[in-house]
């Protein structure tokens, strides 16, 4: 039994060594093998550029085994005033003309603050016209004199056969503004034709509406040419990026929404705020007559707008309130009973709720019909509603002709501006932030272009003393301004839409459609190549320009791409998937292993290894391993074969 025992014993102390021995002649195996690689491989790294169109496989020179892709964040080109520009060759689809007079053309540039010259001198930021006559239309930087001052943006569209056009202004308000663009940073300039109507947007702001009066059937032979005309002079001196030709006309919130769609723009939400006055029937210019107010409120309930106050805006500039989608905005002045027994009534079918704007030394002890009470002020503010001052006696603050009451000395304006803020308070328990001034006057110079208002410090700086907010121009819905995070609340850039008796349901949809349509461009030209000759065109439509002089710039920032979502690696092959790349210049940059003996021999070692019958090494493994175990029976061998277990 013991002999037993012991040849179990020994059989097992055979595995374990014959298990142990093989362990070690693999891990020495191994360690040769990793010794050789590492003689023979050595990793380093390449770098390769990418420009095509999505999908298009490109074969890298080497097989990587890690890969960075890099884009850059903006990219255009710069234009001398010289002798560059891009030629976009004639079409007849670059004619408003050949597409019933609906056209939009969109385009971001730059120019120098330093521009000037002589009277008359204009330089072209994107032309089609050719001399003697072949003029169809050109967007240009105008100097009417030789100061930097008069300088602005026009559009001027020809009635080709008779030599006449229509010319149409890009003027902006905004603080900083030298002639209707803003010099040394980028600019985008909309122009979109609805038949009808040329309209005109400035970084995202409606600045004109003019009626075609020049309609041209003729579409032209001269070429579309970015950053000169045809005439070979005048031509644009700074950068131009992304311009864009599409076959739809855009309205005012369509054309926010079209602009925040740029990687270069600010991905803005757009407000409207609605004034109104009296919501009663009676024929008058500031009334709103009961049908056309349901039928206003009904369209907003349709179109998916939600109300928010003035309390929610400003929260929502101090990261304190979630913007709902679709926000709107609507302000009642003067406090008016009819806000309260008409308006609201309306307005309660929806969920809606408002701004009133209170005067509050004409709010009455009791009933009225001409302003509401303290009592209704707070049953509407129960309902969610907000209370803004329009101050103590309805008095001007600035230097209005027209107004009855006048409150444009410092004392009496600081006076009035706090005893109305007091007034809220007391009656209502709620603190206003919001001031609304009469009028609109808060000391704007009347009678000026559009929107072109000179502020005075006294009246806003005396308003920011009392209130987070002071809201002071107004616009119409031709031509209608929007509110967004960045809005100046003391500069008068709270901006309100006037509705009146006579605005319509179609004026409702012009100042405040926000659904984009389907975008069909004729052509797209990114810029985003960032080397090369050829400006191609992303719409698909295949209208390459070729580019004479310019040179490429950018912003020297990389953008990383994610596999998977913007390219795919499939060993040597990299392919871009994201159609926002299309024509876009990308950097590869990637590790891969390389030979450090030679080719030839590495080919020849492994045709040798090949030619090798598969049983070869077998019948070698098994004659190593029998005599393996031969040598460890010599090793280890049996006690005395002759004896007995023992029982």
């Amino acid at each position: 039994m013991r002999l037993t025992e012991e040849k179990s014993l020994f059989g097992l102390r055979n595995i374990i060594i014959i298990v142990v021995i093989i362990g070690i002649l693999l891990g020495i195996s191994l360690l040769v093998l990793e010794s050789f690689k590492s003689s023979v491989e050595s990793t380093t790294s390449g770098n390769e550029t990418y420009l095509d169109n999505v999908n298009i496989e490109k074969s890298l020179t080497q097989t990587p085994t890690s890969l960075t892709a890099t884009r850059k964040n903006q990219t255009w080109l710069d234009f001398d005033g010289v002798d560059d520009y891009v030629n976009l060759t004639d079409k007849d689809i670059f004619s408003p003309s050949a597409n019933n007079n609906v056209t939009t053309f969109s385009i971001w540039y730059k120019f120098p603050y330093d521009f000037s010259g002589v009277p008359g001198d204009y330089r072209n930021i994107f032309s089609k016209r050719s001399a003697p006559s072949n003029y169809e239309y050109q967007l240009h930087v105008f100097n009417s004199s030789a100061g930097i001052n008069s300088n602005y943006t026009m559009f001027q569209w020809w009635q080709f056969d008779a030599e006449a056009s229509n010319v149409v202004y890009l003027t902006s308000s905004s603080t900083g503004i030298i002639g209707g663009y803003k010099p040394d940073v980028w600019n985008n300039a909309i122009i979109s034709i609805d038949g009808t109507h040329i309209s005109t947007f400035m970084n995202g702001e409606a600045m004109k509406r003019s009626l075609i009066t020049k309609v041209s059937n003729a579409t032209g032979s001269a070429p579309l040419l970015i950053g000169s005309n045809d005439f070979s002079d005048r031509r644009f001196n700074g950068s131009i990026d992304d311009f864009r030709i599409y076959n739809n006309s855009f309205m005012p919130l369509q054309v926010a929404n079209l602009r925040n769609s740029f990687s270069r723009a600010s991905n803005l939400t757009y407000i409207p705020i609605l004034m109104y006055h009296n919501i009663d029937n009676i024929d008058t210019t500031y009334y709103v007559n009961l049908t056309n107010f349901a039928s206003q409120m009904s369209w907003l309930n349709a179109s998916g707008y939600h109300t928010i106050t003035d309390v929610e805006y400003y929260n929502w500039t101090q990261g304190k309130f979630i913007m709902p989608t679709n926000p709107i905005m609507l302000t009642f002045d003067d406090g008016k009973t009819n806000t309260y027994t008409n308006a609201a009534p309306i307005m309660d079918v929806y969920g809606y709720k408002g701004v009133i704007g209170i005067v509050t030394g004409l709010v009455p002890s009791g009933a009225s019909t001409t302003n509401m009470n303290w009592t209704q002020i707070n049953e509407l503010i129960d309902k969610n509603w907000s209370i803004a001052s329009h101050s103590q006696t309805h008095c001007t603050l600035g230097y209005k002709t027209g107004m009855s009451i006048y409150c444009n000395d410092s004392i009496t304006r600081i006076g009035n501006l706090s005893q109305s803020k007091v007034d809220i308070i007391t009656n209502t328990g709620v603190t206003p932030i919001s001031f609304i001034y009469p009028g609109s006057d808060y000391g704007n110079v009347v009678g000026t272009s559009h929107k072109r208002w000179i502020t005075y410090p006294d009246v806003m700086g005396n308003c920011s003393l009392n209130y987070s907010m002071c809201i002071g121009a107004y616009s119409t819905t031709s031509i209608p301004l929007y509110n967004n995070i960045n809005s100046g609340f003391y500069t008068g850039d709270l901006n309100r839409i006037l509705i009146l008796n006579t605005t319509s349901i179609s004026d409702f949809n012009y100042a405040l459609n926000y659904t984009s349509p389907t975008l069909q461009s004729f052509g797209q030209w990114k810029l985003d190549e960032n080397s090369g000759t050829t400006a191609y065109d992303v719409s698909g439509n295949g209208n390459n320009g070729t580019i004479s002089g310019a040179t490429w710039n950018n912003d020297g920032i990389n953008i990383t791409l994610t596999e998977d979502t913007d390219y795919t690696i499939l060993g040597a092959v990299f392919t871009v998937i994201n159609s926002d790349l299309a024509w876009t210049g990308i950097d590869i940059s990637y590790n891969y292993i390389i030979l450090k003996v030679s080719q030839i021999a590495i080919t020849i070692t492994i045709s040798a290894i090949q030619t090798i019958p598969i049983w070869l090494p077998i019948i070698i493994i098994l004659l190593m391993v029998g005599i393996l175990l031969a040598i460890v029976f010599k090793i280890i061998p049996l006690k005395n074969s002759g004896e007995i277990a023992e029982v």
